[in-house]
């Protein structure tokens, strides 16, 4: 009696399936959540055209399945047609972006990045060979304009640095560094005693 109540189920289904309805919303045929995997297997019943899971998936995508029987679909075809979770891709992950710690500018001398910026990539080599002062490494570029080695030249060493990278940052919360003077304790010769 079962069996007969299912059969008959199934062939009205399948019944239903074989007409284009209108107005149909879109509709799972493994269940929300899950595809078919294997779209080749062919689902067949006395009385009904043969369609395969794949053209049955099709046509519940396409609002072809009467909406009243697609809670039942999965039951009916989940072994047949392999239907299996989709697969989730998570979502890219992006990277926060690096705040670098700019080094403090003495008053009066060059970035050679300008205002809020620093060097991203000190190993960078920029051609000076065009003035005479050879290939310089950005840390040594950096360095020089920190230190005052750039006085007069700041805007036009700033035009050159492309390659150097340099990205926004913060200004360091440490005071530059300013070499104290150094003086030399008098000299006092010890005294020699003869032996």
């Amino acid at each position: 009696m079962q069996e007969t109540r299912s059969f008959h189920l199934l062939l009205s289904i399948v019944g239903l399936l074989t007409c284009i309805a209108q107005d149909n919303a879109s509709c799972s045929i493994c269940g929300d959540g899950k595809e078919i995997n294997n779209p080749d297997a062919i689902f067949a019943f006395p009385g009904s055209p043969i369609v395969t899971c794949g053209e049955l998936e099709d046509d519940g995508e396409q609002g072809r399945i009467d909406e009243q029987f697609c809670d039942t679909l999965p039951a009916i075809i989940s072994l047949l047609c392999g239907c299996q979770p989709v697969p989730v891709t998570p979502a890219p992950v992006t990277p926060a972006p690096i705040t670098r710690e700019c080094p403090a500018i003495p008053a009066g001398q060059c970035n050679i990045c300008g205002e809020g910026k620093c060097v991203g990539n000190p190993e960078a080599e920029i051609d000076f060979t065009s003035v005479d002062f050879g290939i310089l490494r950005c840390d040594v570029l950096e360095y020089a304009g920190l230190n005052g080695g750039l006085e007069g030249f700041c805007a036009f060493v700033q035009t050159l640095v492309s390659d150097c990278e340099c990205a926004p940052g913060v200004a360091s919360t440490l005071a530059p560094v300013s070499p104290a003077p150094v003086t030399p304790a008098p000299f006092t010769p010890a005294p020699v005693t003869p032996a």
